[in-house]
């Protein structure tokens, strides 16, 4: 019901709701004038029929713009909380459960395809330091400004999410470490072209990030530790930096 009051919208939902109350209220006054007439109590058609129409012209309207606004209102409210649960709420990117969520599914669809993938995953070095330096907000404006930089440089098909604090993840379907590798350094060369206003000084940053190639699917969880495992190297061995896994980060 609900779905089709958001379709129709509010104006025409208060026009379709005032008719059909027209419409039961006159059947049920000609019900009436009917039972009345066989009971040999005499009452104008017309004079019913004015009442009729006229009652729920003045009536309906005032109730349902009431309630369908109620209706919306609340039709908005569960939008906003959708959001909120899908998208991170600082950067605007994936929140962690939307992104392993929508990437686990497309794992699926790619394994059922036969299609490669590649999984960045992400920290921005640091961190803390800037934190501790500027404060706070300052820091927030850091992960607000590459959680843009994600969103402005992915594909649509891209997925772009926060995995927790200063630790993002890109999954880029249909492609291999060649082009994947291309992307990080599009990626690293627009972080290092980005500067974010502190407490009275300019804050630049730099992210490590860790790459691992799929040519054959494999579940997210186990996409995304491989993927850590190259990110670890990245940060061990001076950061601002990518790094592909391969067999030997195992060890």
């Amino acid at each position: 019901m609900t779905e089709y009051v958001i379709k129709l919208g509010r104006t025409k939902t208060i026009i379709a709701s005032t008719l059909v109350s027209i419409l039961f209220s006159v059947i049920i006054t000609l019900l009436i004038i009917f039972s009345l007439g066989i009971a040999g109590i005499k009452l104008k058609v017309a004079v019913g029929l004015l009442i009729a129409v006229t009652a729920p012209l003045i009536a309906a309207p005032c109730i349902s713009w009431f309630a369908i606004g109620l209706i919306f209102k609340i039709h908005k409210l569960e939008e906003k909380m959708r959001l909120l649960a899908t998208y991170d709420y600082l950067t605007g990117v994936l929140s962690r459960r939307a992104f392993m969520e929508q990437s686990n599914y497309i794992c699926r669809f790619a394994e059922r395809q036969g299609l490669e993938f590649t999984l960045l995953a992400i920290d921005l070095d640091h961190f803390k330091k800037i934190n501790d330096q500027y404060g706070h907000a300052a820091g927030d404006r850091v992960l607000k400004s590459f959680g843009k930089i994600m969103r402005q440089i992915s594909r649509e098909s891209d997925l772009a999410g926060r995995i927790g604090g200063e630790e993002f993840a890109l999954f880029l379907p249909a492609t291999n470490a060649e082009k994947a590798t291309a992307f990080a350094e599009r990626l690293h060369q627009a972080v290092r072209e980005t500067i974010v206003k502190g407490n009275g000084a300019p804050i630049t940053f730099t992210a490590s990030i860790g790459l691992a190639y799929f040519p054959k699917t494999v579940n997210i969880e186990k996409a995304l530790s491989m993927a850590d495992k190259a990110l670890y190297s990245a940060k061990k061995n001076g950061r601002n930096q990518t790094v592909i896994y391969d067999a030997e980060l195992e060890n």
